[in-house]
């Protein structure tokens, strides 16, 4: 099942979309389409962005140390907080069985285009990863449990 959201659709709504929708971020950007799919198969989809060449990104607290991240390139880190890219060519099946395992305690997402992404790290755990410069990009968060996934699009 899903429903698509235009620009306008979710210009129109009493509250913010982040929070309105199951996304782990918040943007100051709001998206020019926003699909939320239901019924879907994370290791699936997850497959072919990265075969389309969609890197992870993942915002993870300093401890407990998640082995199966060692490896992952640190965009930035403050106190409490790193955040990681593995690119999809280092995508591999103990990343995702770490995401899968961790899901309610890892904030992560799958994003088409890294470069001109800017982001501000939480501060405390009550917090989201907020995002910005979002324009001509497209990102793939999940909520794994729920077998729930919300792509939002700026073009």
């Amino acid at each position: 099942m899903e429903n698509i959201y235009t620009k306008r659709d979710l210009e129109n709504l009493e509250d913010r979309y982040e929070f309105l929708f199951p996304v782990p971020y918040e943007t100051k950007t709001t998206p020019d389409q926003l699909v939320e799919m239901k019924e879907v198969s994370f290791a699936a989809i997850t497959r072919q962005l990265v075969n389309d060449g969609f890197s992870l990104l993942v915002c993870i607290p300093h401890l407990p140390v998640v082995k199966a991240f060692k490896q992952a390139e640190v965009l930035s880190a403050n106190h409490s907080f790193r955040f990681l890219r593995i690119p999809h060519q280092d995508y591999q099946a103990a990343i995702e069985e770490c995401l899968m395992e961790h899901a309610n305690s890892l904030t992560f997402f799958l994003v088409q285009d890294v470069r001109q992404l800017q982001y501000e790290l939480p501060k405390t755990s009550h917090e989201s990863i907020k995002l910005v410069n979002m324009s001509r990009n497209e990102l793939y968060s999940f909520w794994i449990e729920d077998r729930e996934c919300t792509v939002a699009r700026w073009h």
